[in-house]
């Protein structure tokens, strides 16, 4: 048996060898397991060095929580039980930090002005970013992916999550990204806590409160990717011990031979396209998605693709720019 029990919590025993294996195959730190469990690093390090063969089972539960397995993936079952009071581990508890929310969180008093603001943004957007159906309030939760509809092969592209939470929530999350095969993450805001580039996954913990949360990240398409090809991305989020809520809206973009920016794919950038981009970033200063280079192409009157080297170069036509009237 793995799970004792003396009036007290609950308690059960775990394969610290096993939790070690699974947070280092994942890429995760033992600082990113502690926040997700509330708990010390040193708490951490002592479960997975067995020092003590027994942890609370709520604690047990988080941990799983943190590790995206199943309880069952690290449980003990091979050793007899022992009294709960013998070689329970101390737990140093770990007050929920302040985790800063690096994207923009909006706190607003009046939901149906969020309501609607958001209404807007997404009708500017539409035609632009792939995109389905609204995202479903779930547990209180709902999030949605903003996609360009296509990309170049090897070209750098944003993707933008919105995080929407029912008023006066306040919780952690976590929320995990998985990217198409050879996709590269390169940058995102806030900072992602855990990249498995073998695996494609991005993760963020963040608390969650209330509102509209935004986080955004670079990636590269794979450089070998062929016209036509299909990029599919899929997500999830954990708020808390409910049950993960699936990221819907865009999930899959088209290898093309245009700027991302460039949405109806004439080679050239115009105000409509280049307001849809600002209103998608603009609350997002420090998020690099190469601003210059999309503002250089809108300021010309097309642009084409380098053959050699796949960089997009802004041209114009004789006459019409550049010219005393």
């Amino acid at each position: 048996m793995n799970e004792l029990s003396s009036g007290g919590p609950p308690m059960v025993r775990i394969n610290g060898a096993r939790v070690k294996e699974i947070r280092e195959q994942q890429g995760l730190t033992q600082l990113y397991v502690a926040t997700v469990v509330e708990v010390t690093t040193d708490t951490i390090s002592r479960w997975e060095n067995r020092r003590y063969p027994s942890i609370k089972r709520e604690n047990a539960e988080k941990l799983a929580q943190a590790l995206t397995v199943e309880l069952a993936d690290f449980l003990d079952g091979a050793e007899e039980d022992l009294p709960p009071s013998e070689n329970v581990a101390p737990v140093d508890i770990l007050e929920p930090p302040p985790l800063e929310l690096s994207a923009p969180v909006r706190h607003h008093p009046r939901w149906p002005l969020l309501f609607t603001g958001a209404v807007v943004l997404l009708l500017a957007v539409f035609l632009f970013f792939d995109h389905s159906p609204r995202a479903p309030i779930v547990q209180g939760f709902a999030a949605e992916r903003f996609l360009p509809a296509q990309v170049a092969p090897g070209q750098l592209f944003p993707v933008l999550l919105q995080v929407t939470s029912d008023p006066g929530s306040d919780i952690s999350i976590i929320i995990s990204e998985t990217l198409p095969p050879d996709c590269i993450f390169n940058i995102s805001v806030p900072a992602a806590g855990v990249y498995n580039r073998k695996d494609g996954i991005i993760k963020w913990v963040a608390r969650q409160q209330g509102g509209l949360s935004t986080f955004a990240y670079l990636v590269q398409s794979p450089a070998e990717a062929v016209l036509g090809d299909q990029l599919v991305f899929s997500g999830r989020i954990l708020p808390g011990k409910a049950t993960p809520v699936t990221v819907v809206g865009g999930t899959r973009m088209t290898i093309g031979s245009v700027h991302w920016a460039d949405g109806n794919g004439d080679m050239r950038i115009d105000d409509e396209e280049i307001l849809k981009v600002y209103d998608l970033f603009s609350e997002l200063p420090d998020f690099d998605y190469h601003r210059d280079l999309v503002d250089d192409l809108w300021a010309a009157e097309g642009y084409r693709r380098d053959e050699q080297s796949g960089a997009f170069i802004p041209q114009d036509r004789p006459g019409v720019k550049g010219q005393m009237p």
